[in-house]
């Protein structure tokens, strides 16, 4: 579950690939989405979800065997770019970190 900065929306990812946006006080669904790369089954260890410290992008990370980040903007769920993945044979995503502006986004 992640927060989105000053927008009162929360970002849910489920074990079922789904990410869901809602509003924090009703309930309601703002986005539904899915994260890009899903296998089909869980990941080992649960797909990490962030909004950027401006709420202007969120950024999920899915593990194995999914492996893939996904960013798009907060406010229509469209993709940036297309999901990233590691870019040596065999590698696992296991966790990713923002800089504080936002300029960079790291995995583990």
């Amino acid at each position: 579950v992640a927060a989105r900065p000053g927008s009162g929306q929360l970002a849910v990812s489920c074990a079922t690939g789904e990410l869901l946006v809602v509003d924090d006080k009703t309930g309601e669904s703002v986005l539904e989405l899915r994260h890009e790369g899903w296998a089909g089954s869980p990941p080992r260890g649960a797909v990490q979800v962030q909004y950027t410290p401006d709420g202007k992008t969120l950024v999920s990370l899915g593990g194995p065997p999914t492996n893939t980040v996904n960013v798009r903007d907060a406010d229509t769920g469209e993709s940036r770019f297309a999901p990233l993945r590691p870019s040596a044979e065999g590698s696992n995503l296991q966790s990713m970190r923002q800089s504080m502006h936002a300029t960079n986004c790291n995995s583990l």
